[in-house]
């Protein structure tokens, strides 16, 4: 049976990304013609999602919202279909969904569908619904995955795909709209956000309409570590169903997944989304997961605290907060305004003292006080940092990288102290980038190089870049955008000041923009990275649980080898083979970088 393909979009820019990705995967993973696709956008999608469907010449047709709104309007699609010449047969797709086999050989008479994940409503809330409405209800059946009873209703199918056949599509979309109708009327009895796929199964026991279950090949979900019931190993796998499962990158994650055959269809998902050049609803998409600093009941409290700090504080000082990104050169910058402190200080530019810590003078203090919630020790040490300004002091400088690396770990309420010292003082944030996929390969021999430390699974240990990538808490440190798109929602964009990093550029730069006069020599460069083969090698010594003494010792004695195995090595090349893999994970977001914060790269640059 030869099927035509639909989806329904909201007005929500999440919905957006995702109908570019399942388009993506109906023409170019499936091989489904454009003919055969139909797009239902709900009255109000933006004129930049219709205007991109026209574009491409995707069929497209409005709708309005049924019933809710929300979860009811994917039941105005099968009117589309009814009397339409050369359908046989309708596939209905959610949009959270991807396509990689066409579902024409699962497609017969009867109206098909894959029976729910888990037992959500319990089979006795079903059953109660089916005495109220008349109906008998069918058997109880497991339910695809082995959770909680387990058991649900032979029929209840999880509403990520339904086939439906021509002959069905007319009486099925009445009874289908009636019946969501009569449980939507009711919704205070029986509290639910399933009525789409409740009325569904009422609608075919009450018609008499023949229904027979799916493999779960047919839509395979990612949100569960264990492989479902009904996956049957011998087919391929044809959709995959990834709900939230979508990472920073806009990539379709598969940490939840432990079997090997469903990871390798993410991945040749994933390796075809790579190749599919920009990504017009990506930044929006992104820009929706942002949470920024929202207020909270110590609001009031804390912005007393950024007064009082304030008010120690000169008015006509400005305050730059240098917050990294890590390797970019802000090791041999923090060394040089502190061993040129009086020298600055002389041209109206104060570097606070910078206490202990870890042989770096650097104010991470900042850091370890907001993410440890300690805000009367972080408050007390800015009081300090700010009474060192003198009539003379123009700009205090002060100097942490781990902002940039530490800001998804501060509390929404550590967050807002940066709001609120924009409110009160003259406050900039600044930042330099250098290209994503170098930087990504450099973070990565800094992770190896790191002490383990209980939590951050991806320090210290042998971890290889791949892994590295989809380790949420590691992987949430490479995407420039979104801690951009975090920040500018929590400070605002007047606040901060982007710059694309040059090798040797920052020092000479940031005094430059500091109007000191000083030009300093080229510094030698601090913490460099190792190159690959000693990277190699300090993975396996990872897999030892050294002490951090002897893991400095192993680290000094690497180092030397590095400096011996340069001329033996052809590092370029390798990273360049490197950084072209990686470019698959940040292409999507390089032209918003470019366009909107002028971190542009020569295509030359990207590997």
């Amino acid at each position: 049976m030869r099927l035509h393909y639909s989806f329904v979009v909201d007005r929500l820019p999440e919905h957006y990304y995702q109908a570019e990705l399942l388009l993506h995967s109906l023409e170019r993973i499936a091989g489904i013609p454009r003919e055969r696709i139909l797009v239902h956008c709900v009255e109000g999608v933006s004129e930049a999602f219709t205007a991109f469907l026209d574009r491409r010449g995707i069929p497209r047709r409005t709708i309005r919202p049924f019933l809710d709104g929300t979860y009811c309007n994917k039941l105005r699609q099968l009117d589309s279909f009814i009397g339409r010449d050369g359908v046989e047969g309708v596939a209905l797709l959610d949009t959270d969904t991807v396509l990689l086999e066409p579902l024409d050989g699962y497609a017969e008479e009867t109206v098909r569908g894959k029976i729910v994940d888990g037992p959500n409503p319990a089979p006795a809330f079903l059953e109660r619904i089916f005495a109220e409405a008349g109906l008998s209800a069918p058997r109880r059946v497991p339910t695809d995955f082995d959770v909680g009873e387990a058991v649900t209703l032979d029929g209840y199918f999880n509403g990520g795909l339904y086939l439906v056949p021509a002959a069905r599509i007319a009486p099925l979309s009445e009874a289908w709209k009636r019946w969501a109708t009569w449980l939507y009327e009711r919704r205070e009895r029986y509290a639910t956000i399933h009525v789409d796929q409740i009325s569904m199964l009422l609608a075919l026991r009450e018609s008499g309409i023949p229904y027979r279950a799916l493999p779960s090949n047919c839509n395979l979900p990612l949100h569960r570590a264990h492989t479902p019931r009904y996956y049957n190993r011998k087919r391929p796998i044809a959709l995959l169903h990834y709900h939230r499962e979508l990472d920073g990158f806009g990539r379709i994650g598969d940490t939840q997944v432990d079997d090997p055959s469903i990871r390798a269809a993410v991945a040749r998902v994933n390796d075809s989304l790579a190749e599919r050049g920009e990504s017009p609803f990506y930044a929006g998409f992104l820009e929706g997961r942002t949470v920024g600093c929202p207020s909270g009941e110590s609001s009031e409290t804390l912005e007393e605290a950024v007064r009082r700090a304030a008010a120690k504080l000169p008015p006509s000082v400005r305050v730059i907060l240098h917050g990294g990104t890590p390797k970019t050169g802000t090791t041999s910058l923090q060394h040089y305004f502190h061993a040129h402190r009086d020298t600055l200080r002389e041209r109206g530019v104060l570097y606070p003292e910078v206490g202990s810590g870890d042989g770096v003078p650097k104010h991470q203090w900042i850091v370890q006080t907001l993410r440890a919630g300690e805000y009367d020790a972080f408050f007390a040490r800015l009081e300090r940092a700010f009474a060192e300004a003198d009539a003379g002091t123009h700009t205090l400088f002060l100097s942490t990288e781990g902002i940039y690396n530490h800001w998804l770990d501060f509390s929404p309420e550590a967050r807002r102290i940066f709001a609120l010292l924009g409110r009160h003082v003259s406050l900039e944030l600044w930042f330099w980038f250098r290209h994503p996929a170098e930087y990504a390969l450099s973070y990565y021999r800094q992770n190896l190089k790191n002490p383990r430390i209980e939590g951050i699974d991806c320090y210290g240990t042998d971890l290889a870049l791949s892994d590295l990538l989809r380790d949420p808490w590691c992987s949430a440190r490479l995407n420039y955008l979104h801690f951009l798109l975090e920040l500018e929602r929590c400070v605002g964009a007047e606040r901060i000041r982007v710059m694309r990093y040059e090798e040797g550029d920052v020092l000479r730069r940031a005094l430059e923009l500091l109007e000191t006069g000083l030009a300093p020599e080229r510094s030698e460069q601090r913490n460099r990275s190792l190159g690959g083969v000693t990277s190699e090698m300090l993975r396996i010594a990872n897999r030892y649980p050294v002490s951090w003494p002897d893991k400095q010792e192993i680290l000094r004695a690497l180092s030397r080898i590095d400096e011996v195995l340069r001329p033996y090595t052809d590092e370029a090349e390798r990273d360049r083979e490197t950084k072209r893999e990686l470019m698959a994970w940040f292409a999507p977001q390089m032209p918003t970088l470019c366009a909107r914060y002028g971190l542009c790269w020569a295509a030359e640059s990207q590997g």
